[in-house]
């Protein structure tokens, strides 16, 4: 059928099912009918996964189609960086294929991809010194190898409770980081993982680890205190 979009509106975008409309540089979403579905308030507007959305006010969150508050879904990176712009390339000046939208607004920005996340990737943040901090999504089960090696200026990390595996040098040199909580799913912290975090001054190994190798802290000189969980 025909859609009616009223001819007022700074901008129309495709957005999900419906129409992300923009009036005095602020967003709404329009169904197919021209049906109001979320005022226009929002800084942005980025359509994801399963009929959820990331909006942007004063910081990213995630609604459903009915308004409704949502946890981070797992197709979304949020992270921080120095200068308030977006990190777009890889190590290698490569983003993997499947990331779909990269946005930043006051330095806070989302990263979205076209599926769920099941790992970081090998080198993906690699020497990103505007990096500053990172919160991972529920599903994740493994950082690969080097994902943050030489992200000089990351101070914080959040993982979520469903990481197993902590690869080879995943965060070597991310000489920021202070501390950082492993959650009690991490069973695996490989070689030389956080080696060279030269600010790291404590940290508590989960009960459900089972493997730690060689130097994974490693020349960590300020680390004074090593805690282990359970038995």
């Amino acid at each position: 059928g025909k859609i009616v979009i009223p001819i007022e509106f700074e901008d129309v975008l495709v957005c999900g099912e419906g129409f992300a409309v923009k009036d005095n540089g602020l967003y709404g979403l329009v169904d197919a009918n021209g049906k109001v579905v979320f005022d226009i308030k929002y800084k942005d507007i980025i359509s994801l996964q399963n009929g959820l959305f990331a909006i942007y006010t004063d910081k990213w969150e995630f609604i459903n189609k009915e308004g409704k508050s949502v946890e981070q879904p797992g197709d979304v990176i949020l992270y921080t960086t120095k200068d308030g712009k977006v990190i777009n390339r890889t190590h290698n000046n490569t983003w993997e294929d499947n990331v779909t939208a990269n946005v930043c607004h006051d330095g806070q920005c989302v990263m979205v991809f076209n599926s769920s996340i099941a790992n970081i990737a090998n080198n993906i943040f690699a020497r990103c010194d505007n990096l500053i901090s990172i919160t991972i999504p529920n599903g994740v089960t493994s950082i690969a190898r080097e994902a943050f090696s030489g992200c000089y200026n990351l101070a914080s990390v959040t993982l979520p409770n469903s990481i197993t595996n902590i690869g080879d040098s995943a965060f070597r040199s991310c000489c920021s980081l202070v501390s950082i909580d492993l959650p009690d799913s991490v069973k695996y912290i490989q070689r030389s993982a956080f080696r060279d975090c030269t600010s790291l001054t404590s940290i508590t190994i989960p009960k459900s680890v089972v493997w730690i190798s060689t130097y994974a802290f490693g020349d960590c000189r300020a680390l004074t205190k090593v805690a282990v969980s359970g038995n």
